[in-house]
């Protein structure tokens, strides 16, 4: 029986992310395969056209878009004016019949009137007939003498240009001015109207467009065609202006492009919790934070770099010194990793690098990578439950099944509780601690010697996916104590388990076991390490659409069995609380997305009816923009005795809100 029970977090809520389950992969487990080369996308709102054999559209000035297959367009000629007389300014409007008032029933009809087929005067308003006649006066062209009609023959002239050709002198309907014979071949040729014909400069190639659509005045006559007048945004009150939100300029691209290149993304991160209640131990404020996360992933050769690292100012524990193991100081080094594949079925990645496995939802058996308990419940965001391990990981494809195999040169403990910022039980002095007593270690520094080892065997059968699990290296959190030193130690351990996933009722099925060898207490009669164990997790998860939309729950019942009971009790200090050989937890949790999908509300609910403690975890995340987020939550903690693992927080509840910027 180990005296200090701070340290006994082995059969603790552990989360996992929430990203991954959600999303509908495998809970707990990562892809062994090497990340790819990561591209940012661009900004919001701007969107990147180019016709196909085209130049990028300069900023707004002269835009100027190439026209594949043709030469130089020339500015076309300006069509002849009309001549003042071809208009009488005098001329009566309204002589349609369809605007007369008289209405049409007023006019007879004209094979009822005499035979010279002239339209009779039936009284027509002023206005609507020739002076000093009374005829009715039809629009200027249509009349008898009008320019190429019959003149006092009594047939309706046609517009100029309908009537017989002057050249011809036949029947024939001639075409429209510009459409008959070219003037300039005498052929039989239909000549195009003015400004589609042959350009004056006597190439006979090109063709003259619009005005607006021809070369622009400072091209030079290059082969480009310039956009159409009042398109150009430069042009007070032009037309519709072309915004810096529609079309993506080459600064925009160059500064896309560099982002790309570099594989840079990021955010920055504001947070703060406070207690919602007293501490004697402790500050009220849990949490108070501004967060600056830089990524890199660049792809060379055949070789994947990242790197990720936080630049951390806290107002909570304000020390200079930095702790990349523990995750103290203002650095925070989370990723530092080579990926590569030497060979078809062999992935490597070495350095820094966050690990997981396993298959149930906030409880870890198998998973014996480092966590950070603090960061998950003060506040912080779920991926900083998973601390960062130091190791060489190997995946192995072979038709059998896979198998991974990760080495740790040097042991990487939790970043567990130590009273720094979290009060907790503390079992020499029998009650809450904190800042009065804050937890030493003896660490385990040496490379190459107190190292760990990791390996997972994973295949399918049919639909299901089956795992086995080995450990070798050292209880995670302090499992021990040294009264020489009077420090908490890490005792030896080994672990050895399995996992089953499988479809079930519209739903995913999921089971884990695993057995801790405490090698420095095989028989549980040692009062200062912890005892082995015997662990098991049940779960289920599905999608419930017949109550709502988007909504998910995952529901799991997990049992922790001390298999030398008797020898724990035998060897228990007067006074110290004793565990039970059985305990048994529950576990619930319930997502729901909102809103088209940009609010996510969520609720973690643990109960222990051995321990008769639990723990809430509810939240609200809301994405403002594709690059904005708030959130809103709070951890909060229950029971009845302090010594029982969730209720010694019990005055670490607390309600956090934090905004984020992600670029």
């Amino acid at each position: 029986m180990v005296a200090l029970t701070f340290g006994a977090w082995g059969g603790v809520a552990q989360a996992q992310s929430e990203a991954g389950t959600e999303a509908g992969t495998e809970a707990g487990t990562e892809t062994s395969q090497p990340r790819g080369k990561g591209k940012k996308p661009k900004k919001p709102g701007t969107k990147t056209v180019k016709k196909p054999g085209t130049k990028t559209v300069k900023k707004p000035g002269t835009k100027t878009i190439k026209k594949p297959g043709t030469k130089t367009v020339k500015k076309p000629v300006k069509p002849p004016p009309v001549e003042e007389e071809d208009l009488d300014p005098e001329a009566p409007l309204g002589t349609d019949p369809a605007d007369d008032p008289s209405g049409p029933e007023d006019l007879e009809d004209p094979e009822a009137g005499d035979d010279s087929g002239e339209m009779v005067d039936t009284g027509t308003q002023p206005g609507n007939t020739k002076p000093g006649t009374g005829e009715v006066a039809l629009p200027p062209g249509l009349g008898s003498g009008s320019p190429g009609g019959s003149s006092g023959s009594g047939e309706v002239a046609l517009p100029p240009g309908l009537g017989d050709s002057p050249r011809t002198g036949g029947g024939d309907v001639p075409l429209p001015a510009g459409l008959g014979d070219s003037p300039r071949t005498g052929g039989s040729d239909v000549a195009l109207p003015a400004g589609l014909g042959d350009s004056d400069a006597g190439d006979g190639e090109d063709a003259e467009l619009p005005a607006g659509l021809g070369d622009s005045a400072d091209d030079g006559g290059d082969e480009d065609l310039a956009l159409t007048p009042g398109l150009d945004s430069s042009t007070p009150g032009g037309g519709l202006p072309i915004s810096d939100d529609d079309v993506t300029f080459e600064e925009e691209e160059e500064e896309s492009s560099l982002l790309e290149t570099l594989g840079l993304s990021g955010f920055v991160d504001l947070r703060n919790g406070v207690r919602v209640q007293d501490d004697p131990f402790e500050e009220r404020s849990i949490l108070s934070e501004v967060r600056l996360q830089l990524s890199i992933e660049q792809e060379l050769s055949e070789v994947i770099l990242k790197v990720t690292s936080d630049f951390l100012l806290d107002q909570v524990e304000t020390g200079d010194e930095v702790d990349l193991r523990y995750g103290q100081g203002p650095i925070d080094l989370r990723d530092a990793s080579l990926g590569f594949t030497p060979l078809d079925f062999l992935d490597v990645k070495i350095g820094r690098q966050a690990l997981t496995w396993g298959t149930a939802d906030f409880i870890f058996l198998n998973d014996l990578f480092p966590k950070d308990f603090e960061a998950f419940f003060t506040g912080r965001d779920i991926p900083y439950l998973k601390a960062p391990s130091d190791a060489v990981k190997t995946s192995w494809f072979t038709p059998l099944g896979n198998l991974d195999f990760i080495y740790v040169p040097r042991f990487n403990p939790d970043r567990f509780i130590t009273g720094r910022r979290l009060s907790y039980y503390n079992g020499n002095m029998g009650q809450l601690a904190g800042q009065n007593a804050i937890a030493q270690v003896t660490p385990l520094d040496e490379w190459f010697i107190d190292n760990e080892m990791h390996a997972r065997f994973s295949l399918n059968v049919g639909s299901a996916e089956l795992a086995a699990y080995g450990y070798r290296g050292y209880w995670k959190s302090p499992g021990g104590f040294d009264p020489e030193a009077g420090k908490a130690i890490f005792p030896r351990l080994n672990v050895f388990g399995a996992s089953y996933r499988t479809g079930f009722f519209g739903g995913i099925a999921s089971a884990e076991a695993a057995y801790y060898h405490s090698l420095e207490d095989k028989t549980g009669d040692n009062p200062l390490i912890s005892n082995s164990e015997a662990r098991a997790v049940v779960g289920y998860e599905r999608q419930l659409p017949a109550i709502a939309t988007d909504l998910n729950f995952w529901a799991q019942y997990y049992v922790e069995y001390l298999p030398h009971y008797a020898a724990y009790l035998s060897t228990l200090q007067e006074g110290a609380p004793a565990r039970d050989e059985f305990r048994h937890l529950l576990t619930l949790r319930v997502s729901k997305m909102l809103f088209r999908q940009s609010m996510r509300a969520s609720l973690l609910a643990v109960y222990s009816p051995s321990d008769k403690d639990g723990y809430l975890n509810p939240s609200v995340s809301y994405k403002v923009a594709d690059c904005c987020s708030l959130a809103v939550g709070g951890n909060f903690f229950l029971g009845v005795d302090d010594h029982t693992f969730l209720n010694q927080l019990q005055n670490n509840s607390n309600a956090y809100a934090a905004l984020q910027y992600g670029f």
